[in-house]
């Protein structure tokens, strides 16, 4: 069987809001790179969440590598939920 891509394309939308505090405008396209990249990890976990038994035995590494991810990812988006809020607060 061949392996599955996590491959994405999404559409440009031209307009963002700015949460960055080293530029001066919203240029970068950041939020659709990112965008794609969650795609990707949502498709990799699915994949491997319905792959696995829970009684399957991993490599320390899996683990460490699953685990380190899992807190990195949340840390990011508790980080950007709490900027999208204040920008919101802001705008009303």
């Amino acid at each position: 069987m061949a392996p599955k891509k996590f491959e994405t394309g999404r559409r440009f939308v031209p307009s963002g809001r700015h949460f960055d505090a080293g530029t001066t405008k919203p240029d970068s396209r950041e939020g659709r790179a990112v965008k794609a990249q969650l795609a990707r990890i949502i498709r990799a976990a699915t994949i491997l969440n319905e792959a696995l038994d829970d009684n399957d035995d991993l490599p320390q590494w899996v683990h460490h590598k699953i685990a380190t991810a899992a807190d990195r990812l949340v840390l990011a988006a508790d980080y950007m939920l709490l900027k999208i809020a204040k920008h919101k607060k802001r705008q009303k």
